[in-house]
């Protein structure tokens, strides 16, 4: 979490009081917010740095299996779903790109199809604006 102090990038969101925690917890991402708080990243989706976060649905982790959370690497792994900045679907829009992650890899955002990507996982639905950066719900879960 300490790569995530003082980030910026894709400018401050701010309009809605919830955080991506908030977003994330109203949401039903249960899965995902059991496996941040097991890799020590509760905080960090609570922050007041900016970030985007790539957030498996239920039905991925289930895919993933429970063996995930018991991982050593979780950290790395939920890391991986988190970017340093807040960036709204226009900045994917039209574009394919490589953003650099918490985990210091770098994921492929492809949002020049009908449908945005995200290391191949498919967003699902509306991005969700917080007050410390935006929420995506994907189909899977990532591997960096």
């Amino acid at each position: 979490t300490a790569a995530l102090a003082g980030c910026a990038g894709g400018g401050g969101v701010g309009r809605s009081g919830s955080t991506v925690y908030d977003l994330a917890r109203s949401g039903g991402l249960d899965a995902f917010l059991r496996a941040a708080d097991a890799a020590g990243l509760t905080a960090t989706l609570r922050g007041e740095p900016q970030i985007t976060v790539f957030a498996p649905n239920d039905r991925a982790f289930a895919v993933a299996g429970r063996g995930m959370l018991r991982s050593d690497d979780l950290q790395l792994r939920m890391a991986y779903h988190i970017v340093p900045g807040a960036f709204g679907p226009s900045s994917f829009t039209g574009r394919d790109v490589n953003y650099t992650t918490a985990a210091g890899a770098s994921v492929e955002v492809d949002g020049s199809g009908d449908t945005i990507t995200v290391g191949g996982a498919r967003v699902i639905g509306e991005p969700r604006e917080a007050r410390n950066g935006y929420l995506y719900v994907i189909d899977r879960v990532l591997t960096p």
